[in-house]
């Protein structure tokens, strides 16, 4: 891939978000290298001490008359990073949030608890970025041809330290309101006032009628595309390879391309008020629960909806799901709720096992118990087993520690420890529910097949025994993805998002875009690559509902959300995800 780049020494004035306060320390990039492989440009800062700021604009100008996807990362770090695509012939600003890791009493210090992302701008993270230490800025293009564009300014925005100021410095507590909302911050579709959420419906009623207007005469009743010559009907859900890519063909036998939604259920917006209960206003007590927990989700619901909520919820939500082309529950979703609506779901298979290895990190498969207690917990599922709707089982997620049974002369531990793990599991899953898939561990792998050797061989071993190898991909693309040359099999992606800061939710996401509109673009674009994947049978956006504003059990406060937690759309996505389910994969099908 070639970058033609050209430089232009004026800078622009970047606005900040949230209302906070300005503060800007502009990049001189006149010394920009371009890697010798032509695929990256790096940018090296004139200041790398960014302590005191909170994100990062890079202002870009597309010199083409087509679309074209950007990344930007910090320092070559993995999760320090955003994109955006920006439209031909445009301009638009990439903008990557600084995430750190402990706060610094006197700078990004607030007084709250709970919370990834806090008020004043300050967001943790797991692998934090040296704030001290920014030397560098690498711009890449996402995709294999030549692209051509301007890099107009780049500048470090927002003072986290009169950001805090700021904040303390006038009647902050409570922060939250009844509708589990920020206070401090005004955007369009907030929900004021009760009545707000009847004016919601109708804004939503005239937003969906439009969407009613793609043709769904060719989908059956799963989802799948209607076929003249109709695969082999078996009644469940397999994954078949047509035309040199792999599919799943639903029971009807009719080809499925699963656009998924994790987590759609009644419980995604909870939060712990216990010893915080001066972070919210007016707290409906039927709404507590006795673990110190408070369900928005099902407060809003009633505020919308009345005494009969989940009712006419539940019925509201078979109208969202085919109109807005999500065809999937994901995983951690209802099952019951999306087998009394009669569609497609995966099944999440967790256990207790107190023996455990790699650091308490890993099953110790080599128990005799552990099979019992895999056996346990599938059977608990056993009204899913014949179910048509139900594709298949998920058993354990993002399991960590692979690395630690590694041994440096020959990987035989780790080997044994894998053909022992994958071999259990399939073979758990056969005894049980012959007719259902096996669709792996869920290996968060983000960057396969740029990964370290050691995936390698846990991929070539999970593949002997998963019918469905599942990744969950936290990236920017799936069109570098690809298995080892001896590997065939199909790929579900389990969970990817983008999440912003423009609507009140501190935290983000894991992966980054500046505002609504990108998360939407960004949405198709992801999308697009994985469908035109010649592994990949289909992939789930995490998560349904925005994650609580004062952070759900560990902290984690996102807004990934195709819904906010007053259950109000954000159509930007929801158009996006309609246009794939409904455009893209009819276009993909009828090419082939």
């Amino acid at each position: 891939m070639k970058i033609l780049v050209i430089y232009c020494a004026m800078l622009l004035q970047i606005s900040c978000s949230f209302g906070q306060v300005r503060k800007s320390l502009s990049i001189d990039f006149s010394n920009t290298n371009i890697n010798k492989d032509k695929k990256s440009i790096i940018i090296k800062s004139n200041q790398r001490d960014w302590t005191d700021y909170l994100f990062v604009d890079v202002a870009i100008c597309n010199k083409e008359n087509k679309k074209i996807a950007i990344q930007g990362r910090l320092n070559n770090l993995y999760w320090h990073d955003a994109a955006m695509v920006v439209n031909g012939n445009d301009i638009d600003t990439l903008r990557i949030y600084l995430k750190n890791y402990k706060t610094e009493p006197g700078t990004n210090e607030f007084p709250v608890k709970g919370m990834w992302g806090l008020p004043n701008g300050y967001v943790q993270h797991w692998e934090p970025l040296d704030i001290k230490h920014v030397d560098r800025i690498t711009l890449k293009t996402l995709g294999s041809e030549e692209h051509k564009y301007q890099i107009l300014s780049v500048s470090v925005q927002g003072s986290l330290k009169e950001n805090t100021l700021r904040l303390m410095g006038k009647d902050f507590f409570p922060f939250v309101d009844r509708f589990g909302q920020y206070k401090h911050l005004e955007w369009n579709d907030k929900i004021k006032g009760q009545s707000d959420f009847a004016l919601a419906q109708v804004k939503e009623e005239k937003f969906n009628s439009k969407l009613r207007q793609q043709d769904t005469s060719e989908i059956d009743q799963y989802g799948g595309f209607l076929c003249e010559n109709k695969f082999n009907a078996t009644g469940h859900f397999y994954p078949l390879k047509y035309q040199n890519k792999w599919w799943l063909v639903t029971p009807d036998g009719n080809l499925f391309w699963s656009v998924g939604v994790n987590c759609i259920n009644y419980s995604n917006n909870t939060t712990n008020v216990r010893g915080r209960n001066n972070y919210f206003s007016d707290l409906d007590n039927n709404f507590l629960e006795s673990n110190g927990n408070y369900n928005f989700t099902k407060s809003n619901l009633k505020y919308k909806y009345g005494a009969e909520f989940i009712t006419d919820a539940d019925r509201k939500l078979q109208e969202r799901l085919k109109v807005w082309g999500v065809n999937t529950f994901g995983n951690w979703s209802d099952i019951d709720l999306a087998r009394s609506l009669k569609k497609p779901y995966v099944v999440a298979i967790h256990y207790s096992f107190e023996d455990r290895l790699a650091n308490g990190q890993l099953p110790n498969v080599f128990n005799p118990d552990f099979e019992k207690i895999v056996q346990k917990a599938i059977k608990y599922y056993e009204r899913c087993f014949e179910d048509p709707y139900c594709i298949g089982f998920f058993i354990d997620n993002e399991l960590h520690g692979w690395n630690q049974l590694e041994n440096n002369e020959n990987r035989a531990a780790l080997k044994k420890y894998a053909e022992k793990y994958f071999k259990t599991c399939h073979s758990t899953l056969r005894l049980l529910a012959p007719n259902k898939l096996y669709l792996g561990s869920r290996l968060d792998f983000h960057d396969y097949p740029d990964a370290p050797e050691y995936q390698n061989l846990i991929v070539e071993i999970a593949s002997k025994y998963c019918d469905v190898l599942s990744f969950n991909r936290y990236n920017y693309t799936v069109s570098d993805f690809r298995l080892p040359n001896t590997i065939d099999k199909p790929v579900l992606i389990g969970e990817f998002h983008f999440g912003t800061q423009d609507r009140g939710i501190f935290g983000g996401g894991l992966k980054t875009v500046k505002n609504q509109q990108q998360r939407s673009r960004m949405y198709e674009f992801y999308m697009s690559t994985a469908l035109n994947n010649k592994f990949v049978i289909g992939a789930h956006w995490f998560q349904w509902q925005d994650q609580s504003l004062t952070g759900r059990v560990d902290g984690e406060n996102f807004q990934v959300g195709i819904i906010d937690v007053t259950d109000t759309p954000y159509q930007e996505m929801i158009q996006s995800i309609n246009k794939v389910t409904y455009q893209l994969i009819k276009e993909l099908r009828l090419e082939k």
